[in-house]
């Protein structure tokens, strides 16, 4: 163990610092993060199916922009984080 001098000039044990430890690799974080993304592009798929089910005169286009933007721009994230799972520096 370190030792430190006080102000008086005695010398004073010091603990080890403590090491901040990562809960969990990048990969298994950047894994957990695509489920998450996976989860709300099956909400954004039911909810759009339920939409069209319903037949109102607004719910085709609620469903449409669900369906093109959100679902789209979520699927397009999903691959890009899936690619990047696969890279062997993630460790």
């Amino acid at each position: 163990m370190a030792t430190r001098r006080t102000p008086r000039g005695r010398k004073r044990a010091v603990p080890p610092a403590r090491r901040r430890r990562n809960p969990s690799p990048p990969r298994d974080q950047l894994l957990d993060v695509i489920g998450n993304l996976q989860l709300a592009m099956a909400a954004v798929i039911v909810c759009v199916a339920a939409l069209r089910r319903q037949n109102a005169d607004l719910d085709a286009d609620i469903a449409l922009v669900l369906k093109r933007d959100t679902g789209d721009r979520l699927h397009t994230e999903i691959e890009k984080l899936q690619a990047l799972s696969t890279d062997p520096r993630l460790g």
